[in-house]
């Protein structure tokens, strides 16, 4: 079994015990469904290794990110939700619903710690940056993130960026693509490319 066949059924696990001390009932979207919701042909499921061998430099969450939230919409639209919600990283934004992270941390920290080791590595230097930036910023001064938060979300309401549907990729974006890249993520959802690609091992 790949490791990252062994990742998945640890978190799954987890997801099921989470849900079954809640109460709640685990809707589970299988490898072929997200192959299929990202508007990949059926000639390769695999499309962590595709992603992988197509993009080596780019951060599996990229991909993972973009799966999480087209399954999730699906799942809605199937029991007709009005909407989808997601908690988001401090790191991401710069804000978990105003709680720090050391304290999302320490609601499970068995669970925190276990996920940040097996975490996927991280080739994005830039993106890492980020991260790293975020979880100091709030050290160096207490509440110094949120209102840096405060002062984003004033700065975005002046974007005159709006998404739009790019159909020959599947989903909305706020910019233009460039050629190469739509050539590229067209080689990652055509499946065509499979005998040439390393899978993970």
């Amino acid at each position: 079994m790949s490791s990252t066949r062994r990742r998945f059924f640890k978190e799954l696990h987890h997801a099921y015990d989470q849900c079954a001390k809640l109460g709640l009932k685990l809707t589970v979207i299988d490898s072929r469904e997200v192959n299929m919701l990202l508007g990949r042909s059926a000639g390769s499921q695999d499309w962590i290794g595709d992603f992988e061998a197509i993009y080596p430099d780019s951060d599996l969450e990229v991909i993972g990110t973009l799966a999480v939230r087209l399954a999730l919409s699906a799942v809605a639209r199937r029991v007709g939700a009005q909407a989808v919600v997601t908690g988001l990283n401090l790191e991401d934004v710069l804000a978990e619903y105003r709680c720090p992270k050391e304290i999302i941390d320490g609601c499970y920290p068995k669970l925190s710690l276990q996920n940040y080791a097996d975490r996927y590595p991280s080739y994005m230097y830039w993106r890492a940056a980020a991260y790293h930036f975020a979880q100091q910023i709030g050290s160096a001064q207490t509440g110094m993130e949120f209102k840096l938060l405060d002062d984003f979300e004033i700065l975005s309401k002046t974007s005159n960026r709006t998404a739009i549907y790019r159909p020959e990729i599947g989903f909305s974006i706020a910019s233009e693509i460039k050629p190469e890249d739509l050539k590229q993520w067209q080689k990652f959802t055509s499946g065509d490319q499979r005998g040439k690609l390393q899978s993970i091992t």
